[in-house]
């Protein structure tokens, strides 16, 4: 996950700082455009592990698993799923403070020399990697609006046969803009309404359900009690708030809602907008409702188009 890990650095040491000096801005470089580790490894030292998963609940990832090893690259054994680096890169620049977005870009579509393979050898932005022990090469990226990642692997047939095997498949999924290279979902449907308190309906949305147990992509450790959302509320487990996820350029942070149905089955509940979730780009409307009571409760309500 060496190409997702270290964008995901980048944003996190985005996020953290208003203004970013000098040396910051050379370990970015040497960290995105050649993959150099041990900037990546000092970049990570200045936001820490906290930091990176802060960046993956931002950007809606689900499967994402931060580990440190003491090795060349000090993130380069963490795990995620191809559909989060989608959701991670399909959001990439939202997630990444206004005044840094132009540098974010111009970063990932630079990326140079050996690492310029994949998706970033065909007009996206991003970032790409290998690993030669392991026999994998990836690519992963942004264009036209829609996340894409490649994960290409064989036991025997080497680095410069993954690598150009990724490109020629990003050039096909590029061509044919085929929707099994962007982050989509699926679920139950179900008639219902989404309204802001005060009678103004929102229209249609996906619906979700997330919440402890935390860590991970939640932020904090396994088997913490509570999390900070988004706007620095704290959500606990068994302690149930009427919070939802959302996309805040679709619904403003501090919006009260009604959504109908919803996993309390209560259509005169009122819900406030707290934090980010969801899906990216590629469904830009859902709505990710907190459930205080566990993964049980959470997976039934699953996943949902209320309207």
């Amino acid at each position: 996950m060496e190409p997702l890990s270290k964008a995901m650095v980048m944003v996190a040491v985005m996020r953290k700082n208003g203004r970013l000096s000098p040396q910051q801005r050379s370990l970015l470089s040497a960290m995105i455009k050649d993959s150099n580790n041990d900037a990546a490894n000092t970049l990570y030292g200045q936001v820490g592990a906290r930091s990176v998963r802060g960046v993956a609940r931002a950007a809606g990832m689900r499967n994402f698993s931060l580990r440190e090893k003491t090795s060349a690259y000090h993130l380069g054994g963490s795990r995620l799923t191809a559909a989060d680096q989608a959701r991670f890169f399909a959001k990439v620049l939202t997630i990444t403070p206004a005044n840094h977005r132009q540098t974010a870009k111009k970063l990932m579509s630079q990326v140079r020399g050996v690492g310029k393979f994949g998706v970033l050898d065909n007009g996206a932005y991003g970032k790409s990697g290998w690993n030669s022990a392991e026999g994998v090469a990836h690519s992963g990226g942004n264009k036209s609006g829609n996340g894409i990642a490649i994960m290409v692997g064989s036991s025997n047939k080497g680095d410069k046969y993954n690598m150009a095997t990724n490109t020629g498949v990003a050039k096909r999924l590029l061509r044919s803009r085929s929707s099994s290279s962007q982050n989509t979902t699926s679920g139950t449907s179900s008639s219902g309404s989404t309204t802001v308190s005060g009678g103004k309906s929102m229209g249609s949305f996906e619906a979700s359900a997330y919440g402890p147990p935390w860590g991970g992509i939640e932020g904090g450790n396994a088997g913490d009690r509570c999390s900070n959302t988004s706007t620095g509320v704290k959500l606990c487990k068994g302690e149930q708030k009427l919070a939802i996820a959302v996309n805040p350029s679709v619904i403003p942070y501090g919006t009260k809602v009604k959504i109908n149905p919803n996993p309390f089955k209560d259509a005169n509940l009122v819900f406030t907008a707290v934090d980010t979730g969801g899906y990216g780009n590629s469904v830009p409307r859902w709505v990710d409702f907190f459930v205080a009571s566990g993964r049980s409760d959470q997976n039934k309500w699953g996943r949902r188009q209320v309207k």
